[in-house]
């Protein structure tokens, strides 16, 4: 559930997060918050979910094998292409 809870910049362009926000991103006076810029609205949230978000995010872009298993396969293809290669072609007639 999405709550709506205001604030005001301050003459120094300063923002007070609410207490109930700062429990709710569990954020604490010194911890970063990240702001995420959308072209009409902005998305609080904080350094260290930021960073597992990120994390789970790249996570899903990795190839689901390793490299020895990409390699493994790569050498299999091209012998199986060198020995297509060397196989006299024949024509019925």
């Amino acid at each position: 559930m999405m709550a709506v809870i205001r604030s005001r910049i301050d003459q120094k362009g300063r923002i007070v997060i609410p207490p109930v926000v700062r429990r709710r991103l569990r954020v604490e006076p010194g911890d970063e918050i990240v702001f995420d810029v959308g072209c009409d609205e902005i998305v609080l949230s904080s350094h260290n979910d930021a960073v597992i978000a990120l994390k789970q995010l790249v996570r899903g872009l990795r190839p689901p094998y390793s490299v020895a298993a990409f390699l493994g396969n790569r050498r299999r293809l091209a012998a199986q292409e060198s020995r297509t290669e060397h196989t006299p072609r024949t024509h019925r007639i």
